[in-house]
């Protein structure tokens, strides 16, 4: 089956200290694998897993890189 979607790409820039949640399909393992190549640190969830706590760990860990690097 080949599906049509409307763009390709899409590119993001938040110019907020807000947090935005995109929800992006993900199809396969290895769609993780490849940005994980990219340099980004993905967190995959489940409809059973907790966004809220997940986001929390995942800004934590940011917060603590960002304060390293001065």
């Amino acid at each position: 089956m080949e599906t049509e979607f409307p763009y390709r790409n899409v590119i993001v820039v938040n110019p907020t200290e807000e947090p935005i949640k995109l929800e992006v399909p993900v199809f396969s393992e290895e769609w993780i694998e490849e940005q994980s190549k990219l340099g980004l640190e993905l967190t995959p969830l489940t409809e059973e897993d907790n966004y809220l706590s997940h986001f929390r760990k995942a800004k934590a860990k940011l917060d603590k890189l960002k304060a390293e690097i001065g």
